[in-house]
């Protein structure tokens, strides 16, 4: 979870906290390891998803902001960094994960370039983000996003990468999304409160869970959507 929502007092709870985890421990399901595995979470935030990773393997935790890893308990092996200068040396991890952390970089395409530095030889890299800069808002500007991404700016950004898979994600719902966020697209930065009943959490986690258990578990690629994943493997 970003750090500033978790400020804001959501607590992982919410249909997209849960949704989301789904997607990840769906994505990490295709590494075909017989051994033991490392994998980095560069931009970890309040790393609520690192009982999903452990499963996969060992897990290392890294952000820029001190104050979710201080926060986080449940690990030790974690570190304060800056995802374009990594102090890792070179093809130390099997897997790297940027869940919803590569809008947050200045020089993305620098902060590519580390992972595929301290990528293994045919290593992983698995990739979250928000799509269409035509939907950046308020609510992006209070997340400290730089941009948001069309597929093929991720592509030509994936150039040390071969892409495995890539697709839209959150396509369901992606009309009721687009109108809050074109709604408040030139305020100034606030995030968006997503306030809704127990009811209404669970049918709008139950349309994320059909589309994660329909698209994304048959790799069926989505026209589009709010959000992205991408599969890379270090060329």
């Amino acid at each position: 979870m970003d750090y500033k929502a978790y400020e804001e007092g959501q607590n992982g709870d919410s249909f997209w906290d849960i949704a989301d985890n789904q997607l990840k421990d769906i994505m990490l399901t295709r590494i075909n390891y017989t051994k033991p595995i490392k994998i980095l979470n560069i931009g970890c935030g309040t790393a609520e998803d690192t009982a999903i990773l452990t499963k996969h393997g060992t897990v290392y935790l890294s952000d820029i902001d001190y104050r979710p890893l201080k926060n986080y308990k449940g690990h030790k092996i974690k570190m304060v960094a800056d995802a374009q200068t990594l102090p890792i040396r070179a093809s130390e991890f099997d897997v790297i994960c940027m869940f919803g952390s590569l809008e947050h970089i200045e020089d993305d395409v620098k902060a590519l370039d580390e992972a595929a530095r301290i990528l293994k030889p045919g290593g992983m890299l698995f990739i979250t983000g928000p799509s269409y800069q035509w939907l950046y808002s308020s609510h992006d500007k209070a997340l400290l996003h730089f941009r948001r991404y069309t597929n093929k700016e991720i592509r030509k950004k994936m150039f040390k990468f071969q892409e495995i898979f890539l697709s839209h994600w959150n396509f369901i719902l992606f009309l009721p999304i687009a109108i809050l966020k074109l709604k408040d697209k030139n305020k100034e930065a606030r995030l968006h409160e997503v306030k809704v009943s127990k009811t209404l959490n669970y049918i709008i986690l139950k349309i994320l869970e059909m589309e994660n258990n329909l698209f994304v578990k048959n790799n069926i690629p989505l026209p589009y959507g709010a959000n992205f994943y991408g599969i890379y493997k270090k060329r």
